[in-house]
């Protein structure tokens, strides 16, 4: 390799440096990408553990007062019934049921077998 890098010219020599530089700087954003996400997760992990196994106190305890008012952005239950109708369609069809064959049986032995 040493002997092959002597022989190219000053131009080659810097083109192959440029790309192996564009390789370690996508290299790099891969790595980085990827220790942001498993930090990311890493993080996840210890939030949840901490909600599961953590003290009484440090667990989520919901602090909304009984006497607050909440307010109510689920459509009610008549307004999603019109909607689910307007959607549904009515199909009708006939058809013909398949005969039904009578199921012939066991077929009978041959003569010439030997039994019991």
């Amino acid at each position: 390799m040493t002997t092959a890098l002597h022989h190219l010219s000053q131009s080659a020599l810097f083109e192959l440096v440029l790309v192996q530089q564009q390789e370690l700087i996508v290299k790099d954003d891969s790595i980085r990408h990827h220790e942001a996400r498993i930090f990311d997760l890493e993080f996840q992990i210890k939030e949840l553990q901490r909600l599961v196994f953590g003290a009484k106190r440090e667990r989520f305890i919901s602090e909304m007062n009984d006497t607050q008012l909440a307010l109510h952005f689920e459509p009610h239950d008549t307004e999603v019934a019109a909607a689910v109708a307007a959607e549904l369609e009515t199909i009708t069809y006939e058809r013909r049921k398949p005969q039904q064959r009578k199921h012939a049986g066991r077929m009978a032995l041959p003569q010439a077998s030997a039994c019991c």
